[in-house]
């Protein structure tokens, strides 16, 4: 299968590595969206526009990222209208519950409600470890048991959203579950991309397709 992911932008996972400005950009941005802290501040420039990113307002991270994923939608993967799917995070137990992936898709169909409607498809069935903290598995197979799955609609094609794409496991595990219950799953919108290697521009990364060459690993 094919599961193509497109990020606003990438940084380094490896903080001792020597990140550039570039990486605190999009990891500020990411950061925003969830709410979290952090210091100083981050200009973005999009369609001739400038946008402020703090973590005292997380407006204009939403404004910001939801005008990316538009034009994502429109000018990239021509799908028509789509069904924004939000990753559930390690602690959502309920369906639509509120998340920084659910903010994300909800900011992008509120934009743009002929391209996109929000589907809250998926939960856990009890809350799950963190990866990057508690020692959760980063494995679709191991992950993809944990999920409850309601598919209100199968009309039209998902689009997973998500802030962060690490290993990718968690998106995988997604979209096997989606497409179980018969939703046609090909696409991933996410807003920070992390990355071993310094990519030569984080703001153009290329498409990739996260099915292709899968490695995970538990740590």
């Amino acid at each position: 299968m094919t599961l193509c992911l497109r990020a606003f932008g990438a940084y380094r996972s490896d903080t001792s590595s020597g990140w550039r400005p570039a990486d605190y950009d999009v990891r500020n941005l990411v950061k925003s969206l969830k709410g979290e802290p952090f210091k100083g501040y981050t200009n973005f420039k999009l369609g001739g526009k400038w946008y402020q990113i703090t973590a005292n307002d997380s407006g204009p991270a939403y404004i910001l990222w939801s005008n990316w994923a538009g034009v994502r939608l429109r000018d990239d993967l021509k799908l028509g209208k789509v069904t924004l799917v939000p990753v559930p995070s390690s602690s959502q137990t309920a369906f639509g519950q509120d998340t920084c992936p659910v903010r994300m898709a909800t900011s992008i169909a509120t934009l743009a409600p002929t391209l996109a409607a929000v589907g809250n498809f998926l939960r856990h069935k009890t809350k799950q470890p963190k990866a990057h903290s508690e020692g959760g598995t980063r494995d679709p197979d191991r992950i993809e048991p944990t999920l409850a799955c309601n598919v209100t609609d199968k009309k039209l094609p998902v689009v997973l959203i998500d802030d962060v794409k690490t290993t990718g496991g968690h998106l995988i595990a997604c979209a096997r579950l989606l497409r179980k219950n018969g939703v046609k799953v090909e696409h991933v919108l996410v807003a920070g991309r992390a990355v071993w290697e310094a990519v030569p521009d984080p703001y153009k990364v290329s498409p990739e397709d996260i099915e292709a060459v899968p490695t995970f690993e538990d740590f």
